[in-house]
């Protein structure tokens, strides 16, 4: 399944947005005696006043306190401590952080974090938990079989358990090779914001590195800019030793998705002398790359980009297609090609090159909106409209017939079209599931919708994916009163809802009006999808 991403060359993302829905203010009409009239408009603004500061506390949280972030780094800078005796004494790192209990830290009490409820989640649920007693913090050098890494940016060494991957501590401790003291020895994922309330730079976990050091960050310790200064550092050292010591240590195909991943990042200052010294150094050798050239020249072309030289990135690529590389080869090239041409304000080309990349994936959904923005771009917007309508028929369904569904709950019982909207002045219909990050961002601000507007606003939340059971437990947990429907028949399969409805990023939301027609779509989560919305119902008499 596809979540929701940037729109192909239109720089939009999907974030979410702390702005709470709606907001009431108190309006009073003054009358003609002064001092009341006086009292009266000063009780008014004064309301405003705490309205607008209510909803700014609620809009922009401010996370832990200091003293909170102060005790936790206290707690894990003893246990650096314990760690490090533990190290000295056994040549190696305990299996779990409780092994340093009592020798190395006094009780157990030095392992639970002031901001630990004491039961539940540490955080994340990919943190690894103690098997012995409740640890607040998730100890990354572990003896827990791996599952391995999605990818990992070089060869591993022999398992030291097991015939796959090995520990956690063999597969973290190997990454420092690449990313140094940025690898994190144990993490407190306690301190981040309700799940609700994350995105893209609004997230805390802290890290303790084997130095000692304790850093914050996101959830992606390695999207930190420090740790891609790390990579980029690591390669360019290896590089002077030559392209046998890099092909022994490195895979640079996975190097180009890991600095593709965190392209943004790259464009930062920062970077410049490094991606300056690593695209010469990649162009200069190509010879020494043998059948790995092509990828070297990808990743100049990156570089060159990022340093805002597209005319270099598009020489890097014309070389990139003299060397043989997997069938995928050029549409990796023919995409960086496309972000080149935009970059150089060269629309016409950018054309060209999204039309050629479609004849090769005639499908491609991100192809066919670089192809319409292009357009856009160009002057062409009659012939943009048209590639956006045929990319995306979810889109074209606005202003048409709803397509009718009969869906069974997933607390028994069955909804149709007509049954939801009955008696409503709207009915907002939602597709989701459970993996999906944004949806559940998304969740607490339907919920409050359909608290809000209970009378007037009919709901509907169909998952596409999870089992009756796994979305009761949900919505019990988070206390959702929201009509929850299956996607999925007692078989498996898939129901036509989907299809009729053309979903395919997650979640969708369609606002249907009481004549049956369909008023607005909305996909991805973020601040301009609620500002949206939010118009839409008010024209659709929902307030």
């Amino acid at each position: 399944m596809k979540e929701c991403e940037p729109a192909a060359g239109t720089g939009r993302r999907n974030f979410f947005c702390r702005i709470p829905y709606g907001g009431t203010f108190l309006k009073e009409e003054p009358n003609d005696a002064d001092m009341k009239q006086v009292f009266r408009l000063t009780l008014c603004a004064v309301m405003i006043i705490i309205a607008l500061f209510s909803n700014t506390l609620i809009a922009s949280p401010q996370g832990p306190s200091e003293d909170a972030l102060k005790a936790t780094t206290e707690r894990l800078q003893k246990i650096h401590t314990a760690l490090l005796a533990f190290e000295k004494k056994h040549r190696r790192w305990p299996d779990w952080l409780s092994d340093l209990v009592p020798e190395y830290l006094p009780d157990e009490a030095a392992l639970r974090d002031p901001a630990d409820p004491g039961s539940g989640s540490l955080g994340s649920d990919q943190a690894y938990e103690d098997p012995k007693f409740r640890v607040s913090y998730s100890y990354e050098r572990c003896a827990k079989i791996s599952n391995g890494l999605p990818g990992p940016l070089g060869p591993f060494p022999k398992p030291d358990v097991g015939n796959a991957w090995g520990t956690w501590r063999l597969v973290n401790g190997h990454q420092e090779y690449f990313w140094g003291d940025q690898v994190p020895l144990v993490r407190c994922y306690l301190h981040r914001p309700p799940e609700e309330e994350r995105a893209d730079g609004h997230d805390l976990v802290l890290n303790l590195t084997p130095s000692g050091r304790i850093y914050r960050s996101k959830y992606d310790w390695n999207a930190h800019p420090d740790s891609i200064e790390f990579v980029l550092r690591t390669l360019a050292r290896d590089m002077q030793a030559g392209f046998k010591h890099v092909g022994r240590h490195w895979y640079l195909g996975r190097v180009r998705e890991y600095l593709d991943g965190n392209d943004d990042a790259l464009a930062d200052a920062r970077f410049a002398p490094l991606l300056t010294e690593l695209a010469g150094g990649f162009m200069s050798r190509l010879k020494e790359f043998g059948d790995a050239a092509r990828v070297a020249c990808q990743l100049a072309a990156l570089f060159e980009l990022k340093l805002g030289h597209p005319d270099k990135c598009l020489a890097a690529l014309d070389e990139a297609a003299k060397h043989p590389g997997p069938k995928w080869a050029p549409l990796i090239d023919g995409q960086r090609r496309a972000e080149a041409h935009r970059a150089a304000k060269n629309f016409a080309e950018e054309v060209a090159t999204y039309r050629r990349l479609l004849e090769l994936s005639p499908d491609n959904q991100s192809y066919l909106r670089g192809l319409a923005a292009a357009l856009e771009s160009s002057g062409d917007k009659t012939a943009a409209a048209a590639i956006r309508a045929a990319s995306d028929p979810g889109a074209a369904l606005v202003g048409k017939k709803a397509p009718d569904f009969s869906v069974a709950l997933a607390d028994g019982g069955q909804v149709d079209l007509k049954s939801a909207l009955a008696g409503k002045k709207a009915l907002l219909l939602n597709f989701w599931f459970l993996g999906c990050g944004p949806c559940r961002q998304e969740m607490p601000h339907l919920q409050a919708l359909h608290e809000r507007h209970r009378d007037t606003l009919g709901m509907l939340c169909i998952n596409s994916s999870d089992k009756a059971a796994e979305i009761t437990k949900f919505a019990a947990e988070k206390k959702f009163t929201l009509p929850f429907a299956l996607g999925k028949d007692a078989e498996g399969k898939d129901h036509p809802v989907f299809s009729a409805w053309h979903v395919s990023v997650y979640p969708t939301n369609y606002l249907i009006g009481k004549d049956g027609k369909i008023l607005w779509r909305g996909t991805g989560f973020g601040a301009e999808d609620l500002r949206s919305l939010e118009a839409a119902l008010a024209a659709a008499g929902v307030k």
